[in-house]
């Protein structure tokens, strides 16, 4: 379009075969997972070249996903017609010299079609339809903190829920950084995660088993570049 801002559009067919081990209640393999899906998008360059964004529309339409069966637990089911669309932005770069951020936001509606729909019918209703995720990482410079950096970030998303009878809230998951470059060679973080001790669930509970996200946790790492 110019020499900043350019655009794009994609299209796929869908043929995923059922693996050996989606089995339906009765024993039988699922069928493959067949459809489409469509993207357009802009990608941009902004600041001089230190900025970059992105904006893409997406839709995908498939049928015979495979989806667990709740009433049979570690058999499978094959969904009915489904689609899946919706839009993501992100921003990647520098906003200062010594400041990156990175920043993602995305809007997903699913929704069954056809004869597998009822009134308001979700697809996948573990999904959120909204998620946010920012992180941003400030670079020292000067005698006192020279080689220091901090940097800190949020995980969001919407309510979800699982086969509608169990809930998960909206939440948001902070996370931080501390880190020293020693010298051209080594580099010591510690990377803080959740650091509000938030608790949620990765996986929404079912009749049969949930499991919650990871409770508040550091890891120290020492990298070692020549």
């Amino acid at each position: 379009m110019n020499s900043w801002l350019s655009a794009y559009a994609s299209y796929s067919d869908i043929f995923t075969p059922s693996q050996a081990f989606q089995t339906t209640a009765s024993g039988s393999v699922l069928k493959p997972r067949t459809g489409h899906q469509a993207e357009v998008g802009l990608k941009g360059d902004f600041l001089d070249g230190r900025l970059d964004a992105s904006l893409a529309v997406f839709q995908i339409d498939d049928q015979n996903r495979p989806v667990a069966d709740d009433a049979n637990p570690g058999r499978w089911l094959a969904q009915g017609k489904a689609r899946s669309s919706g839009f993501e932005a992100q921003v990647t770069g520098k906003i200062l010299p010594n400041w990156d951020v990175q920043a993602g936001y995305t809007y997903l509606q699913t929704k069954l079609l056809g004869s597998a729909a009822s009134d308001g019918s979700i697809q996948d209703p573990e999904e959120p339809k909204h998620m946010l995720k920012l992180w941003n990482t400030y670079h020292f410079e000067g005698d006192a903190l020279n080689n220091w950096r901090v940097g800190g970030g949020v995980r969001a998303q919407s309510r979800t829920t699982r086969n509608e009878v169990s809930y998960q809230g909206g939440y948001a998951v902070v996370d931080g950084l501390i880190g020293y470059k020693i010298d051209e060679h080594l580099d010591l973080a510690l990377n803080m995660n959740n650091l509000l001790d938030r608790t949620y669930y990765a996986r929404v509970p079912s009749s049969y088993y949930g499991l919650y996200g990871d409770p508040r946790n550091a890891t120290l790492t020492l990298r070692v570049k020549y």
